[in-house]
């Protein structure tokens, strides 16, 4: 059961539903004038949503053993606004 649950684990995959495009992301982050929503913001614009979602998605991956909430959620997508 150990290593049937380590290798799901390692293979699950993280896919996020909705209406996602720029001008949501725009709507999303119009309030927030933040040096960290600027460069999402920024960075977004120029590689595109698609690649955010994968990255996000992959990096949230790895936090499933201790639990994916809205705080790293929003670390990831500052750290990858940062990269």
């Amino acid at each position: 059961m150990d290593k049937l649950s380590k290798y799901l684990l390692e293979h699950i995959q993280i896919d996020f539903t909705g209406d996602i495009d720029p001008e949501a992301i725009k709507k999303f982050l119009r309030e927030d004038n933040s040096k960290e929503a600027n460069q999402l913001l920024s960075k977004i614009m120029q590689e595109g949503i698609d690649d955010l979602l994968i990255v996000v998605a992959d990096c949230l991956k790895e936090r499933l053993a201790e639990g994916i909430n809205e705080n790293s959620l929003k670390e990831e997508l500052i750290s990858y606004g940062e990269a």
